[in-house]
């Protein structure tokens, strides 16, 4: 598997399908079209990810961040009556795991029911400046994030812009600046001062807080899929990938992988709060650890007429034993020899691994992930599902 470093010098790149983020589950299977992206480390892919995250005795405060492609960036958002749409970027990074990882707020479309950038057509007849006219519309957009029932009628509109001179509160995001990418405007913004921890979402909310691991992984959060334009702009300015430490800009911080967890509906707030109980990984140990799969396979395996709830997490574990329980046969004296080292490594994963990718027939693309350390495990969202 094939890595690439990243710096400023990437962000004009022409194709959309040439990188993957770098997360702990860096493996071809997982996105077979794509080769692995390893963010501005000299050490090879194998080296990335025997790196321990859980090991360290730094908390993410404590380890500090620095989002280098946001520092230096035009401040001026007016004078672009060429461009043809303003999108807004807000991000926080959440420093809840063992390493800090960076999260942007989407807007998903009631119509499509896809998740994409806060946007609106550039109104060059407005009387009001572009930063008084996106900084309304985020206004809103963290107000009807925030707000603890969400409802249809919640949406965001940006013919109804709120005055922003008689706002009671003060917006504890930061503007950074803008990017011109594909005759589009794109004004970014921190937000990290609000402190989102684990919340319930439901299909009325507009606003989602997403991962870069599922804008340009998976490109779903959830059952929703991430429109085309989000990963497109994130691939052709490649720079925005790259979180780094605060004193070392050669010490990437890597993403965390999204997993699920499926919970009977007393029991959802629970897991989110605590954390859930360790099963079994058959397929290679009798050590037990905690249990994630997809959202598909979390969502599907609820009783009958029973409430259910899923529960998403990021996954910070960085050297997982990968597992291919599928019905292949082994066809050779090579695949043969393959398959008796891969069971000494399952016989000795607990020395030098710190979780366990298996992949099965019904889900060959989507694995179950065991993982061994309760510290690599941050809760993100709640979803309540219906009977």
């Amino acid at each position: 598997m094939q890595s690439r470093r990243i710096d400023d010098s990437d962000s004009d790149s022409d194709s959309d399908g040439d990188y993957v983020i770098s997360t702990a589950f860096d493996f071809d299977c997982i996105v077979p079209d794509i080769d692995a992206l390893n963010m501005d480390m000299d050490a090879d892919i194998n080296s990335s990810l025997s790196l321990s995250l859980s090991s360290s005795s730094l908390s993410a405060e404590k380890l500090g961040w620095r989002y280098a492609a946001t520092e230096k960036l035009p401040q001026d958002a007016e004078n672009h009556e060429l461009l043809k749409h303003i999108n807004l970027c807000p991000y926080l990074v959440n420093t809840e795991g063992p390493v800090p990882f960076l999260e942007y707020l989407l807007r998903k479309d009631t119509e499509s029911s896809t998740i994409d950038f806060i946007h609106f057509a550039l109104d060059v007849d407005s009387s009001s400046s572009v930063s008084d006219i996106c900084e309304s519309v985020l206004d809103i957009a963290l107000d009807v994030f925030i707000m603890p029932q969400m409802t249809t009628k919640n949406t965001i509109n940006t013919a109804n812009r709120t005055n922003r001179t008689n706002r009671t509160n003060t917006p504890k995001y930061k503007y950074k600046g803008t990017v011109e990418c594909d005759g589009d405007l794109y004004l970014f913004y921190d937000c990290s001062d609000y402190h989102i921890g684990v919340h319930s979402m439901t299909s009325f909310n507009d606003i989602w807080i997403v991962t870069l691991d599922e804008i340009i992984n998976t490109k779903q959060c959830c059952q929703y899929t991430i429109h085309e334009s989000v990963p497109h702009f994130f691939l052709r300015n490649t720079a925005f990938l790259t979180l780094t430490a605060a004193t070392n800009k050669r010490h990437t911080h890597h993403a965390p992988s999204i997993f699920y967890s499926g919970q009977s509906r007393h029991n959802t707030d629970m897991a989110a709060t605590f954390g859930i109980p360790r099963v079994t990984c058959s397929s290679c140990t009798s050590i037990e650890m905690y249990k994630f799969t997809s959202y598909w396979t979390a969502a599907s395996i609820k009783a009958e007429n029973q409430l259910w709830g899923v529960v998403r997490y990021a996954i910070f574990a960085s050297n997982p034993m990968l597992v291919n329980n599928t019905n292949e046969k082994e066809t050779n004296e090579k695949e043969t020899n393959e398959k008796e080292t891969n069971e000494k490594k399952r016989n000795n994963w607990h020395v030098q691994n710190d979780s366990v990718l298996v992949y099965n027939d019904k889900t060959p693309t989507l694995p179950d992930v065991y993982v061994k350390h309760f510290s690599d495990i941050v809760p993100l969202t709640i979803h309540y599902l219906p009977a």
